[in-house]
């Protein structure tokens, strides 16, 4: 796949490597598990990543390594790349965000990630805790750990989230990783309780109507792809549900689909729609998956990346101005479902919700709870 890197004696956050994906060489960029400098990365034009390697790729041309240089990160690379594209010095590290935390700060994240894997958080939950903690420490410099009190968190928190217009949602992730950072850490006298949650927000996810998932399925040529938006709807799925279901938990026989270790570590039962099943079987018998029901080039499982350019390609097809994600495929489902009056706790069930409230909110989307309004002009008669 790749050459091997010269060797060096200093710490640096981005490999580059000559990579041949599909017979067309690209530039590899292998990246250090850090977000500030994945979230750079990811800016980059016409930038992919590849799961099997662990690596983000671009063109291989002197316009995607001088885009990789204005981003001013500090990178090694193979004497080949460095004669093909002229490539003549090193790049040093000015920015604090990028410099890696100290040895006695990464051996507490190293710690705290084997915490996380003992107790059999989800692997995604790992990764993002971990970047999360990483990403503190570095801010915190070489002040020792256990000196870490309310006024640096509340720096930090405004300084990472407030100032740079992060979201909600990411500043809760963090707060959730501090908050088990902190009382897996007793000796640090920071009262975990005095880290406080942004306020929380109502907002109404994004839904299609029936007519548009039918125009959305209907726009594909393309067999796969118009089976895994089909089934992700058809069955209420997670995305990561989807990409992680193998043919070994389609039961055709008892009309059943094993989703296994989804959110919360629990496996469920879905049915198999019985409009959804010839679908599914020429699709297998076209493409004959080995192990995942949809899988990418080599077998592998298809990435989360290609799922999502595969519907906002339907979307688009279709004449559709929402803005949609994968997620709200399942919330339309549910949204469906509640039109067409099926009992809610069977919609909790198919969604796997632990709480009867998640479910609740699709209630207030579903059009016939709508209609049922009244604006007081409805009652003018002299108009």
């Amino acid at each position: 796949m790749s050459e091997k890197l010269q060797p060096s004696t200093q710490t640096i956050p981005v490999s580059i490597e000559k990579v041949i994906l599909n017979k067309v060489a690209r530039l590899g960029l292998f990246v250090q598990h850090e977000m500030s400098l994945i979230s750079k990365i990811k800016t980059l034009p016409k930038c992919s990543y590849e799961s099997a390697w662990g690596a983000w790729h671009l063109p291989f041309n002197q316009a995607s390594l001088d885009a990789f240089l204005s981003l001013d990160i500090k990178y090694k690379t193979t004497q080949s790349v460095r004669t093909e594209l002229n490539i003549t010095s090193l790049r040093r590290v000015q920015s604090k965000q990028q410099q890696l935390p100290l040895p006695h700060h990464f051996s507490a994240v190293r710690k705290f990630k084997r915490y996380l894997e003992q107790r059999r958080y989800a692997p995604t939950t790992i990764s993002q805790y971990e970047a999360c903690i990483y990403n503190f420490l570095v801010w915190y410099g070489d002040k020792p750990i256990l000196q870490i009190d309310i006024q640096a968190v509340n720096a930090y928190n405004h300084e990472a989230f407030i100032i740079k217009k992060k979201s909600r949602s990411a500043q809760n992730i963090w707060i959730n990783a501090l908050k088990l950072f902190l009382q897996k850490n007793e000796n640090i006298a920071l009262d975990v309780s005095a880290v406080e949650r942004p306020r929380k927000e109502s907002y109404i996810p994004q839904i299609l109507s029936v007519e548009e998932i039918k125009k959305v399925i209907s726009s594909y040529c393309n067999l796969k792809h118009k089976a895994i938006i089909f089934t992700i709807y058809a069955c209420g799925m997670r995305r990561a549900e989807v990409l992680d279901l193998k043919l070994s938990d389609i039961d055709s026989n008892r009309g059943v689909i094993r989703i296994r270790q989804s959110k919360g570590a629990k496996d469920r039962d879905l049915p198999l729609p019985q409009n959804l099943l010839p679908l599914l079987r020429t699709y297998y018998t076209e493409y004959k998956p080995k192990t995942y029901l949809f899988e990418g080039a080599k077998g592998q499982k298809y990435s989360p990346s290609s799922l999502r350019k595969v519907l906002l390609n339907g979307v688009r097809k279709a004449g559709i101005k929402k803005k949609i994600t994968v997620h709200s495929l399942r919330h339309s489902y549910a949204t469906h479902l509640v039109e067409a009056q099926v009992n809610l706790r069977y919609i909790q069930e198919a969604l796997g919700h632990k709480s009867s409230k998640t479910t609740e909110i699709y209630t207030k989307l579903s059009r016939h709870e709508i209609s049922k309004m009244v604006s007081p002009i409805d009652n003018w008669e002299d108009i």
